[in-house]
């Protein structure tokens, strides 16, 4: 499979997560290859957007190299961010009795992850939209159907296991960015 094909099973998936879960399988070879690709380039396009919207709205205040070391720590909270949350999900898949490889739980966290960068892009980008930020919570519906249909969590654990997730979405989230990023950053809130 091409990354471009591997890409439009993503974006179908996102597009319409409670149709499309079920469409794919994402067991070929070349999975690993081409997840890195696009998991790379995603967070390419993040950390630039965030680096070149913080520059515009910072830098008459602010050095650059401190606006860089900003964008390079975000950069390092998504890549921690998300591997916490598939390794979490890998220990807590267990206690459903479900068998699950972690190919499909790194699909999981990175389809129900793009609307979360969505939203970080425009953020950054454009500051004065952040309303639009909503779209982040986009991300929690992805993850739900996904742990229905693509990974077949017992329908009568679903709602257990997903504010689970849920809850270690958010609470991971605020302890990177409130020990890593507030302290350092305040021009940045």
């Amino acid at each position: 499979m091409k990354v471009r094909n591997f890409t439009n099973r993503i974006l179908k998936i996102v597009l319409n997560p409670n149709q499309n879960w079920s469409n794919y399988s994402f067991e070929d070879k070349s999975f690993n290859k081409n997840f890195r690709t696009v998991f790379i380039f995603t967070l390419i396009v993040v950390f630039l957007a965030r680096l070149v919207g913080t520059t515009l709205l910072y830098l008459s205040s602010t050095s650059i190299y401190y606006i860089l070391l900003y964008s390079v720590l975000s950069l390092i909270i998504d890549i921690l961010y998300f591997f916490f949350f598939v390794y979490a999900m890998c220990k807590l898949i267990p206690f459903y009795n479900v068998e699950v490889k972690k190919n499909k739980i790194k699909i999981l966290v990175f389809s129900s992850f793009i609307p979360l960068y969505i939203a970080k892009i425009i953020l950054s980008l454009f500051s004065s939209v952040y309303f639009l930020a909503i779209i982040a919570f986009y991300g929690f519906y992805i993850l739900y159907c996904g742990i229905e249909k693509f990974i077949k969590v017992p329908e009568k654990h679903v709602m257990i296991f997903f504010i689970i997730s849920s809850l270690i979405i958010v609470g991971f989230y605020l302890v990177l960015y409130f020990v890593i990023i507030n302290p350092f950053f305040k021009f940045i809130i």
